[in-house]
Protein backbone atom coordinates (compact mmCIF):
# COMPACT_ATOMS: atom_id res chain seq x y z
CA UNK A 1 0.00 0.00 0.00
CA UNK A 2 0.89 3.45 -1.14
CA UNK A 3 0.24 6.68 1.42
CA UNK A 4 1.68 9.85 0.16
CA UNK A 5 1.71 12.24 3.01
CA UNK A 6 1.88 16.42 2.09
CA UNK A 7 1.63 19.88 3.88
CA UNK A 8 3.18 23.37 4.24
CA UNK A 9 6.71 23.96 6.14
CA UNK A 10 5.87 23.45 9.98
CA UNK A 11 2.43 22.23 9.64
CA UNK A 12 3.39 19.17 11.37
CA UNK A 13 3.00 16.85 8.52
CA UNK A 14 6.11 14.52 10.00
CA UNK A 15 5.33 13.93 13.31
CA UNK A 16 1.58 13.11 11.71
CA UNK A 17 3.50 10.53 9.61
CA UNK A 18 4.96 9.31 12.29
CA UNK A 19 2.25 8.96 14.03
CA UNK A 20 0.37 7.16 11.03
CA UNK A 21 3.13 4.53 10.89
CA UNK A 22 2.60 3.86 14.22
CA UNK A 23 -1.29 3.10 13.91
CA UNK A 24 -0.62 1.02 10.37
CA UNK A 25 2.54 -0.73 11.48
CA UNK A 26 2.19 -4.23 11.74
CA UNK A 27 5.52 -5.12 11.51
CA UNK A 28 9.05 -3.26 11.56
CA UNK A 29 9.55 0.48 11.07
CA UNK A 30 11.69 1.13 8.65
CA UNK A 31 12.54 5.20 8.53
CA UNK A 32 13.99 6.49 5.11
CA UNK A 33 15.90 9.41 5.68
CA UNK A 34 16.57 11.18 2.31
CA UNK A 35 17.99 14.29 3.85
CA UNK A 36 21.84 15.23 2.90
CA UNK A 37 24.36 16.90 4.72
CA UNK A 38 24.75 20.16 3.04
CA UNK A 39 26.25 21.97 5.94
CA UNK A 40 25.04 23.45 9.38
CA UNK A 41 20.94 24.17 8.48
CA UNK A 42 20.99 20.31 7.14
CA UNK A 43 22.72 19.00 9.73
CA UNK A 44 20.65 20.83 12.10
CA UNK A 45 17.52 19.77 10.42
CA UNK A 46 18.68 15.70 10.56
CA UNK A 47 19.15 16.23 14.66
CA UNK A 48 15.72 17.22 14.96
CA UNK A 49 14.59 14.58 13.21
CA UNK A 50 16.22 12.15 14.89
CA UNK A 51 15.62 13.24 18.14
CA UNK A 52 11.65 13.42 16.80
CA UNK A 53 12.14 9.37 16.11
CA UNK A 54 13.95 8.80 19.01
CA UNK A 55 12.07 5.57 21.32
CA UNK A 56 9.34 5.23 18.45
CA UNK A 57 10.93 2.15 17.02
CA UNK A 58 12.34 2.81 14.19
CA UNK A 59 15.17 1.32 12.13
CA UNK A 60 16.79 4.23 10.25
CA UNK A 61 18.21 3.78 7.05
CA UNK A 62 19.76 6.71 5.66
CA UNK A 63 19.84 6.66 1.82
CA UNK A 64 19.97 10.26 0.07
CA UNK A 65 19.07 9.16 -3.39
CA UNK A 66 19.51 5.99 -4.96
CA UNK A 67 16.46 4.05 -3.59
CA UNK A 68 16.35 0.59 -5.15
CA UNK A 69 20.28 0.34 -3.02
CA UNK A 70 18.34 -0.52 0.19
CA UNK A 71 15.54 -2.42 -1.19
CA UNK A 72 17.40 -5.70 -0.01
CA UNK A 73 17.20 -4.38 3.44
CA UNK A 74 13.42 -4.33 3.86
CA UNK A 75 10.86 -6.97 4.31
CA UNK A 76 7.94 -7.97 2.93
CA UNK A 77 5.84 -7.04 6.72
CA UNK A 78 8.22 -3.69 7.15
CA UNK A 79 6.12 -0.29 7.17
CA UNK A 80 8.68 2.70 5.06
CA UNK A 81 8.36 5.62 5.98
CA UNK A 82 10.64 8.21 3.64
CA UNK A 83 11.14 11.67 4.88
CA UNK A 84 11.04 13.46 2.71
CA UNK A 85 10.25 13.34 -1.19
CA UNK A 86 11.78 17.21 -1.92
CA UNK A 87 15.65 16.43 -0.46
CA UNK A 88 15.07 13.11 -2.81
CA UNK A 89 14.77 15.13 -5.95
CA UNK A 90 16.96 18.04 -4.87
CA UNK A 91 19.56 14.77 -4.09
CA UNK A 92 19.05 13.45 -7.89
CA UNK A 93 19.04 16.80 -9.18
CA UNK A 94 21.99 18.12 -7.51
CA UNK A 95 23.79 15.72 -6.59
CA UNK A 96 23.78 12.84 -8.75
CA UNK A 97 23.18 15.62 -12.07
CA UNK A 98 20.65 12.64 -12.97
CA UNK A 99 19.44 13.49 -16.20
CA UNK A 100 15.72 11.49 -15.11
CA UNK A 101 15.66 12.02 -11.76
CA UNK A 102 11.24 11.12 -11.68
CA UNK A 103 11.81 8.50 -13.77
CA UNK A 104 14.62 7.24 -11.08
CA UNK A 105 12.73 8.27 -8.32
CA UNK A 106 9.52 6.33 -9.50
CA UNK A 107 11.70 3.36 -10.13
CA UNK A 108 13.14 3.39 -6.82
CA UNK A 109 9.93 3.88 -4.99
CA UNK A 110 8.35 0.94 -7.01
CA UNK A 111 11.05 -0.96 -6.01
CA UNK A 112 10.29 -0.72 -2.03
CA UNK A 113 6.56 -0.61 -2.62
CA UNK A 114 6.69 -3.66 -4.12
CA UNK A 115 9.49 -5.74 -1.15
CA UNK A 116 6.98 -4.50 1.61
CA UNK A 117 3.93 -4.07 3.60
CA UNK A 118 3.00 -0.29 3.28
CA UNK A 119 4.90 2.45 2.13
CA UNK A 120 4.48 6.63 3.35
CA UNK A 121 5.97 9.08 1.28
CA UNK A 122 6.04 12.58 3.05
CA UNK A 123 6.36 15.13 0.83
CA UNK A 124 5.71 19.14 0.90
CA UNK A 125 3.93 22.34 -0.57
CA UNK A 126 6.54 23.85 -2.45
CA UNK A 127 4.09 25.95 -5.01
CA UNK A 128 2.14 28.50 -3.03
CA UNK A 129 4.01 31.19 -3.03
CA UNK A 130 2.46 32.13 -6.17
CA UNK A 131 6.05 32.88 -7.86
CA UNK A 132 6.90 32.04 -11.23
CA UNK A 133 10.64 30.55 -11.04
CA UNK A 134 13.43 30.14 -14.43
CA UNK A 135 15.99 28.07 -14.68
CA UNK A 136 16.65 24.86 -12.17
CA UNK A 137 14.19 26.26 -9.86
CA UNK A 138 11.65 26.66 -12.37
CA UNK A 139 12.89 22.94 -13.36
CA UNK A 140 12.69 21.25 -9.76
CA UNK A 141 9.17 22.64 -8.96
CA UNK A 142 8.11 21.27 -12.55
CA UNK A 143 9.79 17.85 -11.85
CA UNK A 144 7.67 18.21 -8.24
CA UNK A 145 4.88 18.90 -9.37
CA UNK A 146 5.30 16.10 -11.87
CA UNK A 147 6.24 13.54 -8.74
CA UNK A 148 2.94 15.04 -7.00
CA UNK A 149 0.52 13.91 -10.38
CA UNK A 150 1.99 10.48 -10.32
CA UNK A 151 2.43 9.53 -7.07
CA UNK A 152 -0.96 10.96 -5.66
CA UNK A 153 -2.64 8.92 -8.27
CA UNK A 154 -0.91 5.67 -7.26
CA UNK A 155 -1.39 6.45 -3.86
CA UNK A 156 -4.54 4.32 -2.00
CA UNK A 157 -4.05 7.27 0.62
CA UNK A 158 -3.53 11.06 -0.32
CA UNK A 159 -3.22 13.08 3.28
CA UNK A 160 -2.65 16.59 4.06
CA UNK A 161 -1.76 18.10 6.94
CA UNK A 162 -2.77 21.40 7.32
CA UNK A 163 -1.97 22.91 10.75
CA UNK A 164 -1.44 19.62 12.74
CA UNK A 165 -5.04 18.48 11.20
CA UNK A 166 -5.23 15.70 8.92
CA UNK A 167 -7.64 16.15 5.84
CA UNK A 168 -7.61 12.61 3.92
CA UNK A 169 -7.85 13.69 0.06
CA UNK A 170 -8.20 9.75 -0.75
CA UNK A 171 -8.35 6.68 0.71
CA UNK A 172 -10.28 6.49 4.73
CA UNK A 173 -8.81 7.22 7.93
CA UNK A 174 -6.88 3.87 9.15
CA UNK A 175 -7.96 1.93 11.96
CA UNK A 176 -4.98 1.29 14.57
CA UNK A 177 -4.16 -2.43 14.05
CA UNK A 178 -5.20 -4.76 17.15
CA UNK A 179 -2.76 -6.11 18.97
CA UNK A 180 -2.91 -9.98 18.09
CA UNK A 181 -3.97 -12.23 20.92
CA UNK A 182 -0.95 -13.80 22.73
CA UNK A 183 -1.83 -17.95 23.01
CA UNK A 184 -2.08 -19.27 26.63
CA UNK A 185 0.72 -22.08 27.82
CA UNK A 186 -0.63 -24.14 30.53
Amino acid sequence: MLTLITGGSGSGKSAFAEQYVQTVAQGRRVYIATMADYGEESRKKIDRHRRMRAGKGFLTLEQPHSLEQISNQIGLEDTLLLEDLPNLLANHIWMLQDPQPVSAILNGLQQLEAGCRHLVVVTGELFGDGVRYLDDTGRYLCLMGQLHQILAQRAQRVVEVVYTIPIYHKGAQPQPTAAKPKKETV
